[in-house]
């Protein structure tokens, strides 16, 4: 499905190209546990990088596909009881559609490994992302936009919501001369 994705794309509407991206977000992490617990959630503070390697966009929208790192702290204390942190890394598929040409929305669906922080276990993970990016610079070679990602992250004892403010670049390998993005 990825292939015929990134195949048919490009007919959907007038061609930009194949692009590269990073983004860079820290967030708020709240965790509600499937299990009855004195807390109904717990906060903590995260961290999040994508590494966009396989992009392409159109006028109207675009796609890629990428990695993502993150980190999430131990929780606020409660008593003396703390939630572990924890390490995460994954592959995610990205959508955006332009709605202005300021304003666009991004979707991500992903799937990560999460690795405990200070004990030996490492659990499983599925996460949906949605928020708008506002771009505030550009040229023909990048585009530089600030996002605010909503995620939700589902794994087996905890589901999770997160908010973040952040930062994407979006780089073109091959820019067309006095094409403007």
């Amino acid at each position: 499905m990825t292939i015929v994705l990134f195949t048919l794309f490009p007919a959907f509407s007038q061609s930009q190209g194949q692009f590269y991206s990073v983004s860079l977000a820290p967030s708020l992490y709240l965790s509600i546990p499937h299990f009855e617990d004195e807390l109904p959630a717990r906060t903590s503070a995260g961290f999040a990088a994508s590494f966009d390697v396989l992009g392409y966009q159109t006028n109207r929208a675009s796609a890629s596909l990428g990695v993502q790192l993150g980190t999430v702290t131990p929780s606020i204390p409660f008593g003396s009881y703390r939630a572990r942190g924890f390490t995460t890394i994954g592959l995610q598929m990205k959508g955006g559609w332009n709605i202005t040409p300021v304003f666009s929305l991004s979707s991500q669906i992903g799937t990560e490994i999460n690795i405990y922080k200070h004990i030996e276990e490492v659990f499983a993970s599925f996460s949906f992302q949605i928020g708008p990016q506002f771009l505030f610079m550009e040229n023909d070679e990048y585009q530089f936009f600030f996002t605010l990602p909503v995620s939700l992250h589902l794994r087996k004892e905890i589901t999770a919501i997160q908010v973040g403010v952040g930062f994407r670049y979006q780089y073109f390998p091959s820019p067309k001369q006095g094409q403007h993005l």
